[in-house]
């Protein structure tokens, strides 16, 4: 399975449009190479290098099925995403159901944005934490894929 962008390549630093600092529009993927077996794909993103003992969360979505190859940018921050065929959406570390841009307090932070190929869909409630998710899926991981991200934040004079 990969994960890729038509925004940025992996390692490199994400546009301004998809953080905090710009239209804090979702980045656009797209999956390939997915095992014929999946059934749904899961994804979360978050900020290893948050000045935080935890990452910092900032998207959760799950049952997207694994027959959608694309998720374009500026997915709506609802419960359920109808474009994505009732994809589920869960809480960020914002508090908040969907996506939020990065926007690091300072320095350059590295955002991971994970896939999860699964074997079945989850029987979760929108607003979902991650470790809750993370938990579910656990026993129904078929393949992942990793895409990573950089942002600087613009430092304050």
């Amino acid at each position: 399975m990969q994960l890729i962008s038509p925004a940025f390549n992996n390692g490199e630093f994400i546009p301004i449009k998809y953080t905090g600092l710009g239209e804090d529009l979702s980045i656009p993927l797209i999956f390939k190479d997915l095992n014929p077996l999946g059934k749904s794909i899961a994804l979360i993103m978050d900020d290893p290098d948050a000045p935080r003992e935890e990452p910092f969360v900032h998207w959760v979505i799950f049952n997207i099925p694994s027959s959608i190859l694309k998720i374009p940018e500026g997915i709506p921050t609802n419960n359920k995403v109808l474009s994505l065929e009732g994809a589920i959406q869960g809480k960020n570390d914002a508090g908040k159901i969907g996506y939020i841009g990065p926007n690091p307090p300072s320095g350059v932070h590295t955002y991971k944005i994970k896939a999860y190929l699964l074997d079945s869909f989850l029987d979760l409630k929108e607003g979902v934490l991650k470790k809750d998710l993370e938990k579910e899926m656990q026993d129904h991981i078929i393949s992942k894929a990793l895409l990573e991200g950089k942002f600087q934040a613009k430092e304050k004079i």
